[in-house]
């Protein structure tokens, strides 16, 4: 059997919007979203104490962004998206990250 870390992003996010049977890998997926989320938050938490981040931004809100900019990339892709159409989608996420 895989890992959860060897799911594709399609895969996983498939599994996210499945029915009642599909409930046990949804929970596991929540939680490794939930334990990357953190290690993300955490390191940018470093980032701040080194001055690589600002201090007053929110490296707990940072990362949900990011977790939910990769979901929605993931999204985007499934549906069609261009490559140029992601690149400029990273690209919007760059000029509001804090500085």
């Amino acid at each position: 059997m895989h890992s959860l870390r060897s799911i594709r992003p399609v895969a996983a996010t498939g599994a996210m919007a499945g029915g009642v049977e599909g409930e046990p890998i949804r929970r596991k997926l929540i939680a490794l979203r939930a334990k990357e989320q953190d290690a993300l938050r955490r390191r940018l938490e470093r980032a701040q104490s080194v001055g690589d981040l600002p201090s007053d931004a929110d490296a707990a809100d940072l990362a949900r962004f990011v977790t939910a900019l990769f979901q929605g990339t993931t999204v985007q892709a499934i549906n069609g998206a261009s490559r140029e159409e992601l690149l400029r989608l990273s690209d919007a996420a760059l000029r509001i990250w804090p500085k």
